[in-house]
């Protein structure tokens, strides 16, 4: 990670000398937070007992700086830095229920543009995963101010990650490109997320490997015009990516993107599907097998923009099906929000989540009764560009 943030400090203040166009830019979100988490924790004797979670406070979510540099017409250099906390995607056995980790300074993206031709274009670096629409858009323009449930980052229940793309963001290269808005971007990256990018290694004294031999395969193709864009998606990969390919997990993604934004009408859906392997030992015959399952998602996020007032309400509905072999499993959510647009520079969100799943883990409340674990999260954002 140093070296990246490194390189990322001479582009922004060495480039002036090379580059014939710099564009420096970035934005920052305030929240005022209110979480109201009922959470089961249990005692030594593995008896659940009641603890609240809930959170009120001001939070300084995101101070992002982002360098784009024209270096020529064929080569240009994009970076993007958060001065902010960050959470990591770092488990903890200690505690399920809160498993992050916090970085002061992280980098989010650093990649080099090569344009091959009109309609061919190469991407070296770190940069957000090219699937569906939510995947590749800034936190800033997001309408409700998080992902959806189907995508994940942010989303937990009872301390299991939820969602197909938690981590957004890889390691790799890809190729892309722009017809008549026929449009495509297909490569390869590491497939471990950019929180693990740099553990590719084995530590034979502890008899541990941490290594990713195998890249994943992800890719869009879509099509856009004035008032919608669509698109199909798909990625594969391998996990525990190990010298032996036979003995590794492998997943795979699809997923279909329609969004439309006809007549100030704000609308976006999109489809995740996709398969897992689970590692099961036969003890009979001496064996590793595997199990596939299959898991499923959806959102469907609906609003309007009123011109003259420059506000804008958004509704958002969310289902996630993580594991279809197990029953009761599925997660469904709401979300509503209400945006003001002060200019294209500053803009007030209010909105309202709330996780339902469909057979909720319980805690015992102060009264000895068994309550289920509420989700609910509203959030006052103040989001400021240049």
């Amino acid at each position: 990670m140093k070296k990246f943030l490194v390189l990322f400090v001479l582009f922004v203040f060495c480039s002036p000398a090379f580059a014939a166009d710099i564009d420096v830019h970035g934005f920052a979100q305030m929240w005022y937070l209110y979480k109201d988490n009922g959470v089961a924790l249990k005692d030594a004797n593995g008896v659940t007992y009641y603890a609240a979670q809930s959170d009120s406070r001001f939070v300084l979510s995101r101070a992002r700086l982002k360098t784009n540099v024209e270096l020529s017409n064929v080569v240009s250099f994009f970076g993007q830095i958060d001065f902010m906390a960050y959470q990591n995607n770092v488990t903890s056995a200690a505690d399920k229920n809160d498993v992050s980790t916090y970085n002061l300074l992280q980098l989010m993206d650093l990649f080099l543009n090569i344009k091959l031709h009109d309609y061919v274009s190469l991407r070296f670096g770190q940069f957000t995963l090219p699937f569906g629409y939510e995947i590749m858009r800034s936190p800033y323009d997001l309408e409700l101010v998080s992902y959806s449930l189907a995508v994940g980052p942010g989303h937990k229940y009872y301390g299991k990650q939820l969602g197909f793309f938690p981590y957004l963001r890889d390691v790799g290269m890809y190729a892309y490109g722009d017809y008549k808005g026929l449009n495509y971007k297909l490569g390869i990256v590491n497939g471990a997320g950019i929180y693990r990018s740099e553990e590719n290694r084995v530590d034979i004294s502890k008899d541990r490997d941490y290594g990713n031999k195998f890249k994943d395969l992800v890719g869009r193709i879509g099509y856009s015009h004035k008032f919608f864009s669509a698109g199909l998606s798909g990625y594969y990969g391998v996990r525990d990516a190990y010298d032996d390919f036979d003995a590794n997990r492998r997943f795979w993604r699809g997923g279909f993107d329609l969004t439309s934004n006809y007549n100030n009408i704000i609308f976006a859906s999109e489809i995740i599907f996709g398969q897992d392997e689970y590692k099961k030992v036969n003890a009979a015959e001496g064996k590793i097998e595997f199990e596939p399952h299959f898991a499923y998602g959806t959102y469907v996020m609906l609003g309007y923009k009123f011109g003259g007032l420059r506000l804008a309400p958004v509704v958002r509905y969310g289902f996630i099906e993580p594991n279809d072999s197990v029953d009761d499993n599925e997660f469904s959510s709401v979300t509503a929000g209400l945006n003001y647009y002060f200019s294209e520079f500053a803009k007030l969100t209010l909105s309202y989540e709330k996780i339902m799943p469909v057979k909720a883990a319980q805690y015992l409340n102060k009264d000895g009764k068994a309550s289920d674990i509420n989700l609910q999260t509203a959030i006052m954002q103040l989001g400021v560009s240049f």
